[in-house]
């Protein structure tokens, strides 16, 4: 029997992909678990020392500190394979170095999957060797279709209404302002992203937001008679201030419940764009400030590109020519590889595959340890975290900070039910 560690960061991101990839593995006889890597690390390393872990998948792993994470892992059992799922592989050409190993370790003494050429090459370019790169697609792209009995449930759970069409906008700004420290911009800035980049970023998302939010509040009868928005912020981030009382925010459930039954899916910059373009859905971009250019996210300038929610009601917009050209180009194929439906299964066989693999040789990389000053904050945080949110005092002093901000990925806080209720 082989066991797996399966990291995770953000829950509705990767939480039913990497369930599928457990079950597919626990299938063929072997065991695995699911940990977020932010809230559950000790959990997971405790399980780690009870039973010979033979590879942990992550969602990133790419310099010093991510080496510090896995470093007891590692020392528990040397001959533990690391596996880098790449959670995000489609930036800017500002950002795009972050999803690039910095360290000699985390380009080969690990493995890394890659969901389609576009991110191969990237890799490749990043110094990983081939025999280190494996194309399985994206795992995300498994879920695409619940039925309309899941949209019936999904509609009558959050007070939807049957007789207006559903937009989702899913929001990918915030991040920057509301996470991103001086620590933090420091460690970015060791991965690629300078701080002039950070400070652009920082700008540019304030004045959007501000936009934005002023668009929902101008929006008329006109509108709200016909279309309901439901708005998912970015993962990591809490929704701005002003948004109107009838606009549904909701971050719980997978992103592709959502895409699955909104009538139309508008974003200013995700990459959610692909997957509801996978999906058959009109796809549209909205912003009313320009984005820096180094900043636009790869491929999206695609899609058809509004500078106000109420363009929506423009009779010049034709959302049978905007689909029927996303048909046709197929956009999303670049971006986030084959998409079969087999991708879960790519990616439990290649786990499968190196655990049973025998490396030649020893692999003689340094690896960034911890402090023992590291390693008791790391333990203090999780615990601090976990009673602070099953208390409920999580919310009352929201603090930790971090914690807070990032609430519904704690996997025993009342955003997170969702998970349990799913798989019990």
């Amino acid at each position: 029997m082989k066991r797996y560690i399966l990291f995770y960061e953000h829950l509705v991101r990767e939480w039913n992909a990497l369930c599928k990839v457990k079950n597919i593995l626990e299938r063929n006889g072997d065991e695995a678990e699911c940990f977020s890597i932010i809230y559950e690390t000790n959990k997971a390393l405790k399980y780690a020392k009870r039973k010979k872990v033979d590879v942990i998948a992550v969602p990133w792993f790419v310099d010093e500190e991510h080496e510090k994470v896995l470093h007891p892992f590692i020392s528990v059992n040397s001959s533990v394979k690391i596996v880098n799922l790449h959670q995000e592989q489609i930036g800017s050409k500002a950002s795009e170095a972050v999803f690039l190993p910095r360290t000699p370790y985390t380009a080969n003494g690990c493995f890394h999957i890659a969901w389609g050429t576009n991110f191969y090459d990237l890799l490749i370019g990043g110094g990983v060797t081939p025999n280190k790169i494996f194309i399985t697609g994206n795992m995300r792209t498994d879920f695409t279709d619940f039925g309309e009995g899941n949209k019936e449930h999904i509609i009558n759970k959050y007070q939807l209404d049957y007789r207006k069409k559903i937009i989702l906008f899913a929001e990918n700004r915030g991040y920057y302002i509301q996470r991103i420290d001086d620590t933090y911009a420091a460690s970015l800035a060791k991965r690629g992203i300078t701080r002039e980049n950070i400070k652009l970023r920082r700008e540019y998302e304030t004045e959007s937001i501000k936009n934005f939010v002023k668009d929902l509040q101008s929006l008329d009868e006109s509108f709200w008679s016909k279309y309901q928005i439901v708005y998912r912020p970015h993962p990591g981030t809490i929704p701005p201030d002003g948004i109107p009382d009838c606009v549904h925010i909701i971050s719980e459930l997978s992103i592709y419940d959502w895409i699955n039954i909104c009538d139309i899916f508008v974003t200013c910059g995700s990459t959610s764009a692909f997957e509801a373009d996978m999906c058959g859905k009109v796809c549209l971009t909205c912003d009313a400030v320009d984005e820096p250019e180094e900043q636009k996210m790869q491929g999206l300038d695609f899609y058809h590109h509004i500078r106000s929610l109420k363009n929506i009601l423009d009779s010049s917009l034709s959302f049978t020519e905007i689909l029927s050209k996303q048909v046709k180009e197929k956009n999303y194929q670049k971006y986030i590889g084959s998409v079969d439906g087999k991708s879960c299964e790519r990616v439990a066989k290649t786990l499968s595959d190196l655990a049973e693999k025998v490396e030649e040789g020893e692999l003689n990389y340094n690896i960034a340890n911890p402090s023992v000053k590291e390693i008791i904050r790391y333990k203090i945080y999780e615990k601090a975290t976990w009673f602070m949110a099953k208390t409920g005092l999580l919310y009352l002093f929201k603090f930790p900070r971090s914690a807070y901000a990032e609430s519904r990925d704690i996997p025993c806080s009342k955003e997170a039910k969702w998970i349990h209720m799913q798989h019990s």
